[in-house]
């Protein structure tokens, strides 16, 4: 059942992103990757949860495409294999969580007119859970994870994650340096958070190549 939802979430999404780009004219293309450095966001302080003792470091890869409104505004379109995670610190035990997403990122992108050569964005995310593997410093070998809805037969990490981007790039030529901070708004981990609402803080850092078919300065210009 989850192999097959995984599978029409992909589709869906392909086709809207395939419609996004012959929809427009004007558009950007960027296949990215870089560093993940993630941890979680705890509340409610109830017992028997332990709290992360620092960031941990992950990956992600994937598309962008940018669908330009004029010359200033865009709306940048993603879809991302992100790996987020956190670590905590039990009777001088490190444990490592780390959750691994399909993510599907908007954002409004604006460039700025002082400095062409950067662009800030705010958006929002969806992601889909696809996979969790936990490990500590003693065994070093991961234990797949338990993803559901269903706290009660034992599940950990919830399958949506919902949350806000907040980010900025430098482009120059056909590379793009990006920083982007991500927060989620769900409580993933209802059934693992031991009454906590626990939710994913990443920072990312990653490069891009533009894979445009569309010269830039042809677009300026119309």
């Amino acid at each position: 059942m989850q192999i097959k939802f995984i599978s029409k979430f992909e589709f869906f999404f392909f086709l809207f992103f395939l419609n996004n780009f012959y929809l427009y004219s004007q558009f950007d293309l960027h296949l990215k990757s870089g560093l993940n450095l993630s941890s979680v966001s705890i509340s409610n302080n109830a017992d028997g949860f332990d709290q992360p003792s620092g960031f941990v470091p992950a990956f992600h890869v994937g598309l962008t495409l940018n669908s330009f409104l004029d010359e200033e505004y865009s709306i940048e379109y993603g879809i991302i294999y992100n790996i987020k995670g956190y670590k905590v610190n039990s009777s001088g035990i490190n444990i490592y969580n780390y959750s691994t997403y399909l993510e599907l990122p908007i954002s409004l992108v604006y460039k700025l007119s002082s400095l062409n050569d950067i662009n800030i964005k705010f958006g929002t995310y969806i992601a889909y859970a696809i996979k969790e593997s936990i490990r500590n410093s003693i065994m070093k070998e991961y234990v797949k994870g338990k993803i559901g809805n269903y706290s009660e037969k034992g599940d950990t990490l919830k399958p949506i994650d919902f949350g806000l981007n907040l980010g900025a790039d430098y482009i120059r030529n056909k590379m793009k340096f990006g920083l982007n901070i991500g927060y989620g708004l769900l409580n993933n981990r209802p059934g693992g958070g031991k009454g906590n609402a626990v939710r994913n803080v990443t920072s990312q850092f990653s490069i891009g190549y533009l894979l445009s078919f569309k010269d830039n300065e042809e677009i300026k210009k119309k």
